[in-house]
């Protein structure tokens, strides 16, 4: 059976049986597909198959696909950086990322490869073709699930593959004292391959790297905007790559009302996938909260906007590309700027595992972002919410709106208000 039918089927079971259905379903991926034993197995494998490759000085890692994925899943590039310091290590990305990723001291090449954000084009899989041929690396780490050896002409027996990577969190889901977020998780698996006994636990996240350019272009945006620089900002991020991860309209337009009544300015990022949901939300919004926001054009370079998050005190968004941004610590990539990177991550979870891809300073089995400053994830109870849930391409939920039904909007102004900041 096709796997997206096969997902399908599982959202319809869901929807008949709302909670109790969404149970069954964890059970079954948690403690059948991600058993300890399944996990022990298929890490047993792969170890099998690294030791059989012997010689491991050349290394390619393919991301998937989107933004997010590309800055998380630089986590591997680090384990093999650390494991093995005088090999080859490179790297295929979305080309949306190739600003923010160059840069990255741990990646021998970049390949910024990707066109698309949902799955590689006949032309992304030639132009990858290519690379793995020319490059004959030993072992290739494939994190991407919509390529398998065959599509790339490479051998099963140099390809590691995203499988064991995904019982492993299935299995670490299944306690919540224990962190599991993907880069987490890709850093301490990936480690576990290539040197077992020797995985850093201090682990705090991944890096963004930054241009000078992209510093002064933000800078010139604040000034543009008559945004101060001992103002408080909140930047919020209304749009996802799913309507299953996106906070519904009429929530973002009551939040943005609040926190328009807060001391502070807000800048409200425009819409790159929901087009124009940026003008929606500001005409819905009284005469006063208009006044307190900056949008924030599609125009802006991804590493300029990566440079404004910096100048926030609060970054507010649903589980997307931009979350990941926010949460990493970034980089002057000439080394003569240094950033704040004080900014409190506030992200918004609907359909996906807020653990797996959320961040939070106070969560048990949560890894806080990458930043000097508090994050918090915060999630509306829902009968409908599954681990399988993490493939949002395959939800056929007619209401979106099940995820978020009972998000409290004022408990996010809430945590807001208690900052530190607010009470100087």
């Amino acid at each position: 059976m096709n796997k997206n039918y096969f997902l399908k089927y599982i959202t319809w079971f869901i929807i008949i049986f709302p909670k109790k259905g969404a149970q069954i379903i964890d059970d079954f991926f948690l403690n059948f597909v991600g058993h300890s034993f399944t996990n022990k197995f298929f890490l047993r494998q792969n170890l099998v198959k690294i030791k059989k490759i012997g010689n491991l000085s050349k290394i390619c890692v393919l991301a998937d696909v989107n933004l997010g994925d590309a800055i998380i899943i630089q986590a591997a590039v680090r384990a093999l950086r650390e494991s093995l310091p005088k090999a080859t290590i490179d790297y295929v990305i979305a080309k949306s990322a190739k600003d923010l990723i160059e840069g990255n001291p741990m990646i021998s090449n970049l390949f910024p490869v990707y066109s698309k954000s949902s799955t590689p084009s006949s032309e992304d899989i030639k132009n990858l073709k290519d690379i793995l041929f020319k490059n004959n690396y030993d072992v290739v780490l494939n994190f991407c699930p919509f390529l398998n050896h065959k599509d790339v002409n490479l051998s099963q027996k140099k390809t590691i593959d995203y499988t064991g990577l995904a019982i492993s969190l299935l299995n670490n889901q299944k306690d919540q004292m224990t962190k599991n977020h993907m880069t987490y998780r890709i850093y301490h698996y990936t480690r576990s391959l290539f040197e077992r006994n020797n995985s850093n636990e201090n682990y705090k996240g991944e890096s963004i790297y930054i241009s000078q350019k992209a510093i002064i272009d933000a800078n010139y945006f604040f000034k543009k905007n008559n945004l101060h620089s001992d103002s408080i900002k909140i930047l919020f991020n209304p749009d996802t790559n799913s309507r299953f991860t996106r906070v519904p309209l009429n929530i973002q337009i009551a939040l943005l009302e609040k926190l328009s009544k807060l001391p502070c300015d807000i800048l409200l990022d425009s819409g790159h996938v929901t087009k124009g949901i940026e003008q929606i939300i500001l005409s819905s919004l009284s005469v006063e909260a208009r006044k307190k926001i900056t949008i924030i054009p599609t125009s802006i370079k991804l590493d300029t906007y990566a440079a404004l998050i910096d100048n926030c005190n609060f970054f507010i968004t649903g589980d997307t590309g931009p979350l990941h941004i926010a949460a990493a610590m970034k980089i002057c990539k000439s080394k003569d700027f240094v950033f704040k990177n004080q900014t409190s991550i506030i992200s918004i979870f609907g359909a996906t595992p807020p653990k797996i891809y959320g961040y939070d300073s106070n969560k048990s089995g949560y890894l806080p972002a990458n930043q000097k400053s508090s994050s918090f994830t915060l999630v509306s109870e829902s009968d409908y919410r599954s681990i399988a849930c993490i493939i949002k391409s395959s939800l056929t939920f007619k209401n979106e709106n099940v995820f978020f039904d009972q998000l409290d909007v004022n408990k996010i102004v809430d945590t807001i208000i208690n900052n530190s900041i607010f009470k100087k």
